[in-house]
């Protein structure tokens, strides 16, 4: 008699589950879309009305911002590599908006007289930025708890940063212009002193009153008296 051999069962395989990603390309994903909500939400509280870095009061701190997005963007891109992701999220505003980043560098790049070309290449960088920030908020953030956590981020940003805003203008910045008014009378005084006594030059500098400092007071005085609002 022959003896007909069974045929071996194939081990059950587990059902693929559609959109399963490896855990540490999930991780880099979710450190992405945290880095792109911290840069939103610290945008407002960084100075950008001079975009030229002329006033004594500027800083760098919008072209780290910048920095931080290039290299988030980056980020991304490694990501959608090693993740394997197909899928893009883009419509006309994306479109229209980068036409408009693209228009703006080709304008700074076109010979003009008259230009501060410094100060129109930041405000370049700042309009790419921009786009950047709306592409990877819609490239990373595509689940419906992704997008609820972005949106609490971004409401709750805009309530403190319009507290903060109210107290400025009822509180910090009265205090402020009454400080800095006082403080530039009292350097004219100081100035006119040592200008008709000559001894009182070395009292002068001995105080730490220095023409730098006159200059900085008087700046700030004057910005408070014409901008009558807050900064944030």
């Amino acid at each position: 008699m022959s003896r007909k051999k069974k045929k071996q069962q194939p081990a059950p395989q587990e059902p693929a589950v559609p959109g399963r990603r490896p855990e540490p390309v999930e991780w880099l994903r979710r450190g992405l879309l945290g880095l792109v909500t911290v840069l939103i939400v610290a945008r407002p509280l960084v100075l950008g009305e001079d975009p030229g870095l002329t006033l004594p009061l500027s800083d760098t701190s919008n072209l780290i911002l910048t920095l931080l997005w290039l290299i988030a963007t980056v980020g991304w891109a490694a990501w959608r590599l090693l993740a394997r992701e197909g899928s893009w999220h883009v419509g006309l505003v994306e479109a229209g908006l980068l036409a408009t980043v693209v228009s703006v560098f080709v304008s700074v790049a076109l010979p003009r007289p008259y230009i501060y070309r410094h100060a129109a290449l930041l405000v370049s960088w700042e309009w790419l930025a921009f786009f950047l920030a709306l592409f990877l908020i819609r490239q990373l953030a595509t689940r419906e708890e992704d997008q609820n956590r972005v949106l609490a981020a971004l409401l709750a940003s805009v309530v403190s940063v319009s507290a903060y805003g109210l107290y400025q203008y009822t509180v910090e910045l009265p205090r402020l212009r009454q400080s800095t008014v006082t403080a530039e009378r009292a350097s004219r005084a100081v100035g006119l002193l040592s200008g008709l006594a000559g001894p009182l030059q070395a009292a002068v500098v001995t105080v730490g009153v220095q023409t730098e400092d006159e200059e900085l007071a008087s700046q700030v005085a004057r910005r408070l008296q014409e901008h009558n609002h807050a900064f944030a």
